[in-house]
């Protein structure tokens, strides 16, 4: 008998199986103990697949937050070594050799990070994404900072969070010059308080304070020294009002407005 009339009679034998089992009347399908073990088992399969298939994922993303912290960790040592190197090697042609090198560093970290954020972006803070876009401008990487800036006051869940990357993204709008769009940012950080309430009088004028620095330096800057003068008249305003309280943080502000006036108001 050939190989192929094996397989017709095997089909044949099939066919008849399956005809008798289809004409047998034993019940509904669910009192049937076979098929319900059955059923038990494919269910206890899938959800045993499902349950490790979610452990891995969850696994893969804490992995990813770790690489990013680690990364983060050592971005924020370059700028302190980097001025360490060029005040070591002060007009010495190594301090420029010696800073490209941690310029480049710091070019490769960051753009690492930034693959790493956008394979779980919803599992970072708004910190994570603030930290990753100022390394990159720091490097003059202007590609991804908007949105990582975007993104960092998007996710904020207080008021510094968001004052912290409205203020760096209003100055990076200045660097564009695109200075209508970077007063209205600065103009969002002022407003910060409509979106997370501060009734700490101390609190709110330090922050707007350091808001006008900023946004006076960036005016200055652009050349645009009468609007510069005017963050600094506002800026003075509001510290004078903390200024009774003193302390450390009043001579800090006002060491910050002195040391901006002295370009700033300058003929």
């Amino acid at each position: 008998m050939t190989p192929s009339g094996n397989i017709d009679d095997v089909r044949t034998e099939v066919v008849a199986l399956k005809a008798r089992l289809d004409s047998r009347d034993d019940g509904p399908w669910y009192k049937k103990p076979s098929v319900v073990i059955s059923l038990l088992a494919l269910i206890f399969s899938f959800g045993t697949t499902v349950f490790s298939a979610y452990n891995s994922y969850q696994d893969e993303i804490r992995a990813n937050r770790l690489d990013v912290r680690t990364i983060l960790q050592r971005l924020s040592k370059l700028p302190l070594e980097n001025y360490e190197l060029l005040q070591k090697y002060k007009g010495q042609g190594q301090a420029e050799a010696l800073s490209g090198m941690i310029n480049q560093e710091n070019i490769l970290l960051a753009t690492q990070a930034v693959q790493l954020l956008h394979r779980f972006p919803n599992s970072f803070t708004s910190t994570e994404f603030y930290a990753v876009g100022y390394a990159l401008s720091q490097s003059n990487i202007m590609g991804e900072v908007p949105k990582l800036y975007q993104r960092a006051m998007d996710l904020a869940t207080t008021s510094n969070d968001y004052l912290v990357a409205a203020r760096a993204y209003g100055g990076y709008q200045y660097g564009r010059g695109e200075y209508t769009e970077g007063k209205r940012l600065y103009n969002e950080a002022l407003s910060v308080w409509n979106k997370f309430p501060e009734r700490n009088t101390f609190i709110v004028n330090s922050s707007d304070v350091i808001t006008l620095i900023n946004w006076s330096g960036s005016d200055f800057m652009v050349g645009n020294k009468v609007e510069a003068r005017e963050r600094l008249v506002d800026a003075r305003k509001r510290w004078a009002v903390i200024a009774p309280i003193s302390g450390p943080m009043i001579d800090t502000l006002k060491n910050q407005i002195d040391y901006i006036a002295r370009y700033v108001d300058a003929p």
